[in-house]
């Protein structure tokens, strides 16, 4: 597409250019590198909850057997 058509809003000339092929795709690029970037650290972020959790449980389940092997 090299051209703006459109009957409503600023004039043709007012518009910012239409960016090149190789300005989209690398726009495009970017933007996907950083989606990735905050998939990964979000991912990680989950992982490490994931262990803390499990650190927990398993720290809850020796205390109840403690307990319950002092009462006897």
């Amino acid at each position: 597409m090299k051209h703006i058509i459109a009957p409503y809003g600023p004039g043709i000339d007012e518009r910012p250019p239409i960016p090149a092929m190789e300005e989209r795709v690398e726009e495009r690029l970017k933007k996907r590198q950083e989606k990735d970037e905050r998939r990964a650290l979000r991912r990680s972020v989950d992982e490490g909850g994931r262990i803390v959790e499990m650190f927990t449980k398993a720290t809850k389940k020796a205390t109840l057997r403690m307990g319950a092997s002092k009462s006897d």
